[in-house]
C-alpha cells in the first residue's frame, strides 16, 4: 500500500485532491457516462422490473445471472445490467425445456 505524505497542502486543496479522486474512483465503478451516473435500482425495484419474488432475485444474484454491487450493507443493480440479464435468464429457461 502506497503512503502519501501532505506537507504544506491547505484544506481546500486537500478536498480538491480528495473530490477528483473519489469522482475517478465512482465513475470507473459505475459507468458515468457524458456526466450522467447510471441508474441503480434496490432490491425491491429490481425485483418489481424483474417480476420476481426477493427470494428469486437472490437466488439468480447469488449464481450470477444478474450482477449486483454492495454499498455499505446494501445491493444494488444498475438497470442496464439487469436487462442483460434477463435476456441470458431467458435463453437459459429455453435451453432446459
Amino acid at each position: 500500500m502506497k503512503k502519501i505524505l501532505l506537507e504544506e497542502i491547505s484544506v481546500s486543496e486537500f478536498r480538491e485532491i480528495f473530490k477528483e479522486v473519489i469522482l475517478k474512483e465512482v465513475s470507473s465503478l459505475f459507468n458515468v457516462n457524458n456526466g450522467q451516473l447510471e441508474e441503480l435500482l434496490n432490491r425491491k425495484s429490481t425485483a418489481e422490473l424483474l417480476d420476481v419474488s426477493l427470494v428469486t432475485l437472490n437466488l439468480w444474484t447469488k449464481h450470477g445471472k444478474v450482477p449486483a454491487y454492495r454499498i455499505g450493507n446494501r445491493l444494488y443493480y444498475k438497470r442496464t445490467e439487469i436487462l442483460e440479464g434477463l435476456k441470458r435468464i431467458v435463453s437459459d429457461r429455453s435451453k432446459t425445456y
